[in-house]
């Protein structure tokens, strides 16, 4: 998939990538979500928690570096 060129682009790409995941989760029955099976024997519910703090990071990196602020990598208070 190539690289979006603008922000109506990055949306469709988003809305895109969320529709897959939230179908492929569908597939997952629920007593199964927190059995380690995939790659590196993390749970369906680690990865997707793994994937929101993902996004939060992001997200607030964006917000510090927009007015300016040299944003914290990985975050303030990481161990």
């Amino acid at each position: 998939m190539p690289l979006p060129c603008n922000k109506a682009e990055l949306l469709l790409n988003f809305d895109s990538a969320y529709s897959k995941l939230i179908n492929e989760l569908a597939t997952i029955p629920e007593q199964d979500t927190r059995r380690p099976e995939i790659e590196s024997k993390i749970s369906t519910c680690d990865l997707l928690a793994y994937q929101i703090g993902w996004g939060r990071l992001l997200l607030q990196w964006d917000k510090d570096e927009l007015p300016g602020k040299t944003a914290q990598m990985p975050t303030l208070g990481f161990k």
